[in-house]
């Protein structure tokens, strides 16, 4: 490395052969033998993720809210937890997407809160309203059993009955507990059980983030279909 007009303030030993950290004095610093001018400040980390949070909402939350209660001067607190809006501006390990996720001033974070924005009955057997046995949904009247989804648990027949609104004997219908629960036990080890977990996460959220596979020609096949180069088509 050449220098030129290079003033040098300290210099510093780093341990290893002809390697040194030199602090300098002007804001040109020096310039390389091929002309490049250089920073003193070193390499510039590159971070894998760039998180961008995008907007803060009020987080409304009754058990919370009565934690806040119980502590002096928290009724001069203008929130008491807030609902983050993140959205990465770049990523190298996932499909870049939108994510809400909660932060409460006064009490632990639920690490199942927001997992429901992922979940339907169609993937994972999932929705609001009541688990009907088959006594229950033979009282029904017939328009209402047309509403029910029938399904099978452990060899008993069972019905899901969607509720728009959640009122006095509404609830979460687990397709893998073969029952409804409630909110509570929903954002909870109740609902989402180690097996679970590893379900949503093979099956649906996992998928849903996942890059594509470097090593397949799935990018290419798509092409090729856009393309109308599928050989897959019958030709005329």
């Amino acid at each position: 490395m050449q220098f030129k007009k290079l003033k040098i303030k300290k210099k510093k030993s780093l341990g290893l052969n002809n390697v040194i950290d030199l602090t300098v004095k002007d804001t040109a610093n020096y310039v390389s033998s091929n002309g490049i001018i250089n920073h003193n400040s070193g390499v510039k980390f590159s971070g894998s993720i760039t998180l961008n949070l995008a907007s803060v909402a009020k987080l409304d939350d009754k058990e919370n809210n009565k934690n806040a209660e119980k502590n002096i001067g928290a009724t001069n607190i203008k929130k008491n937890g807030v609902v983050v809006t993140a959205w990465p501006d770049k990523s190298r390990f996932c499909r870049i997407m939108k994510c809400k996720f909660q932060i409460p001033s006064f009490k632990k974070p639920n690490p199942y809160v927001g997992l429901e924005e992922y979940l339907n009955w169609d993937n994972a057997g999932i929705l609001q309203g009541k688990c009907l046995n088959e006594d229950e949904y033979q009282k029904l009247k017939p328009n209402e059993q047309l509403e029910c989804i029938k399904f099978d648990f452990n060899g008993e027949n069972r019905y899901a009955w969607p509720k728009k609104t959640m009122v006095k004997g509404v609830g979460i219908v687990c397709k893998h507990l073969g029952r409804q629960v409630t909110l509570q036990e929903f954002y909870s080890p109740v609902c989402f059980t180690d097996e679970f977990l590893h379900y949503i996460n093979d099956n649906i959220i996992g998928p849903l983030f996942k890059l594509p596979d470097q090593s397949s020609f799935d990018d290419i096949a798509d092409l090729e279909k856009d393309l109308g180069l599928d050989d897959s088509e019958s030709e005329d």
